[in-house]
């Protein structure tokens, strides 16, 4: 829906006489389930002389379309001692059909799961790539980093919550579709659940008043991450075996003056010099070594979360349990406390403010 409006006020003041008008509208559009507005509008004028009215006209009432036009409203007129206040309320056309079609989710799902293009393997953020990928100009799989998390997600239909439209279509077939588990290899795998908003009404028969006054869109679960997301690469030196040999030059060989050149000037330098010239050199300068210095002392992640909904009863303002999972859906919610009369549903920080 669209919901938009103006008004225009003049007023003319000429000492003895004054003129005052007005004209103004409130119009609602609706997209779905078919095109149609509704706008209140209205409009006056008025004259007066040494305060008192002499003249007066307006106009107020409600426009509906298209299809079934409608018109209705009250008009007043006033001049000098006479007054009357006439109403009207026309009507004509016919509302257009509303075809029953339906959908198959479960068949657009299918699809959408088996496009590669809802298919990705992204790296965390924050983690360090170590290797790059080449490229097979002949294969059109999905190169994965090692590291990488593998993520499938689509935008038809939300998912672990029972539909009750799609579109302006009834559903046919199932109507909930669960994401219960991810394999790899043909072995389970830890999973994330992937949140993307959506439209409510889309999907849900809402009221007008739902539609006016609740959110429109809302995060809906629609596919999974699963992936070592918490891998880090430490900065920190690995022990190992190191294998060495020694060589003697002379002065013979080639090279030989500026190698040992070098080693007289490194045999020279102090430690603490030495110590300074590391932490210059391409160690102390690596990409691992500048994130290292760069990391606070303690970690600390900063999330953002969906507030969590709680429901009461009205009568007692007793709490009325949801499920041993925090919801922070409102479809969910809604759905969970479908046929409870007496029940309503607000924000878990409302309560903790009252309490």
């Amino acid at each position: 829906t669209i919901q938009f409006g103006a008004e225009v006020k003049l007023t003319v003041d000429l000492e003895v006489m004054s003129i005052e008008g007005v004209i103004g509208f409130d119009a609602l559009i609706y997209y779905e389930p078919r095109f149609s507005f509704e706008a209140h509008y209205g409009a006056s004028l008025t004259v007066k002389v040494l305060g008192e009215t002499l003249l007066g006209v307006g106009v107020h009432g409600m426009l509906s379309g298209p299809g079934l036009w409608r018109c209705g409203g009250k008009a007043h007129f006033k001049l000098l001692l006479l007054e009357f206040n006439p109403t009207f309320d026309e009507q004509w056309g016919e509302l257009p059909e509303r075809t029953d079609a339906s959908t198959s989710v479960r068949e657009l799902l299918a699809r959408d799961f088996s496009n590669p293009d809802n298919w990705s393997a992204v790296l965390p953020l924050g983690t360090d790539g170590l290797v790059t990928l080449g490229t097979e100009p002949e294969s059109s799989a999905t190169l994965a980093h090692p590291l990488a998390l593998l993520r499938v997600a689509q935008k038809t239909a939300p998912l672990n919550l029972e539909l009750e439209k799609f579109g302006e279509t009834r559903i046919d077939g199932p109507r909930r579709f669960d994401l219960q588990q991810m394999t790899l290899a043909g072995k389970p795998v830890p999973t994330t659940v992937v949140k993307e908003p959506l439209a409510r009404a889309a999907y849900f028969e809402l009221s007008e008043e739902q539609r006016l006054t609740e959110r429109c869109i809302e995060s809906f679960d629609v596919g999974a991450v699963s992936g070592a997301g918490g891998y880090v690469v430490p900065t920190v030196g690995a022990d190992a075996d190191v294998s060495y040999s020694t060589h003697y030059l002379t002065r013979t060989e080639p090279d030989a003056e500026f190698a040992l050149a070098l080693a007289d000037v490194l045999g020279a330098l102090s430690r603490s010099m030495l110590q300074q010239m590391a932490k210059a050199g391409a160690t102390g300068r690596s990409v691992l070594r500048e994130k290292e210095r760069l990391r606070p002392a303690q970690k600390r992640k900063l999330e953002l979360t969906e507030p969590a909904f709680a429901a009461l009863d009205v009568r007692t303002l007793a709490r009325i349990q949801l499920g041993p999972e925090v919801v922070t859906n409102e479809t969910r919610a809604r759905q969970k406390l479908r046929g409870r009369k007496y029940s309503v549903l607000v924000e878990e920080s409302e309560l903790e403010e009252q309490s």
